[in-house]
């Protein structure tokens, strides 16, 4: 594994460690597993109601609002609960009566109940080691632009644009009483939860959203940058269709390299080639959190003896990498 030679995306992405004001794109992958992911939230939001225990007797008539009905993957007429798969899985096989049962609680919940549940379940317990946000630490000035809300960039980076705003963390969520609220949601759903200022829930972005004073100071960043780097960042269902055409726009203008770290990130990558024009777009396939804790270990240990560890040794990492990925199965 020493002896093969490295991908050429993972050699400039440590290139661009090596080079002041590269900007990194933070996607749901880049927190993954620390944060729980978008597919991981209806169980929990049911699990967190059937556990209060007491529902409304009938299924409620206003639709959930577009951001609920996307995080708990129904559409707004509440004919729906869970993905494709699961309602394949359902005519399959012996689930089909929990599956049913989980489908009339989701009936019966507002939309005000599943986004306080949702801003719970996206504050993590603030975690000692987080090497997919540590890793930035030994970048030279990077730019952050953070499309999740979970707050863990800040916790271990200095300077990061949260686009999407953030959560508020567990500490501050168990002093506002939340779990109270919930309860209050749960039993009585016509009650208004609480705004967070700035907050994007999961769902379609307002196309209005890059005229926030965040944006602009995207753009200023994005001018300077040497390389542009995409992590854990699909854009899945074109959710956030504003971000992406601004990232889009400014390349145009100002081409760079850009960097596709992702567990698949051929599609994106092809897809901002054909916007961009730009043929100098690289994907590299990785679980994030395990090549970032590649990168901080190859800081303290050589695995290659050609390399003298005054950079990023893109064979050192890949190693690591690997070696990481045995150990964990």
């Amino acid at each position: 594994m020493v002896n093969r030679p490295p991908p050429i995306a993972l050699s400039l992405l440590l290139e661009a460690f090596t080079l002041p004001r590269s900007v990194y794109v933070l996607g749901a992958g880049a927190s993954a597993p620390t944060t729980l992911m978008m597919q991981q939230l209806p169980s929990q939001i049911i699990d967190r109601f059937w556990k209060f225990g007491a529902f409304p007797a009938h299924p409620l008539s206003l639709p959930l609002d577009i951001n609920a009905s996307r995080i708990m993957n129904i559409p707004g007429d509440r004919l729906d609960y869970r993905s494709e798969e699961l309602r394949i899985k359902r005519q399959l096989d012996s689930l089909s009566e929990e599956i049913q049962f989980e489908q009339e609680l989701a009936s019966r919940i507002s939309s005000e109940a599943v986004k306080a549940i949702t801003i719970r379940l996206l504050s993590p317990e603030p975690p000692t080691f987080c090497p997919q946000y540590q890793v930035f630490q030994l970048a030279q000035e990077p730019s952050i632009f953070n499309l999740n809300v979970d707050g863990l960039a800040w916790r271990f980076y200095r300077g990061v644009l949260d686009l999407h705003g953030t959560v508020p963390d567990r500490e501050l969520l168990s002093s506002l009483g939340w779990n109270a609220l919930e309860d209050s949601l749960l039993e009585f759903p016509d009650l208004r939860g609480p705004s967070i200022p700035g907050l994007v829930y999961p769902g379609p972005e307002d196309l209005t959203i890059t005229q926030r004073p965040t944006y602009r100071g995207a753009e200023q960043l994005l001018f300077c940058a040497h390389y542009v780097v995409l992590i854990g960042y699909s854009f899945g269902r074109m959710d956030d269709v504003a971000t992406y055409k601004f990232l889009c726009t400014h390349l145009r203008r100002t081409p760079k390299p850009v960097i596709v770290v992702d567990l698949d990130p051929w599609d994106l990558m092809l897809r901002i080639q054909d916007e961009v024009k730009s043929t100098k777009v690289y994907g590299f396939r990785a679980h994030w959190n395990v090549l970032a804790q590649a990168i901080i270990e190859t800081t303290r240990v050589r695995h290659h003896k050609s390399c003298s560890m005054s950079r990023p040794c893109p064979t050192c990492v890949s190693y690591s990498y690997q070696r990481l990925l045995d150990r964990l199965g």
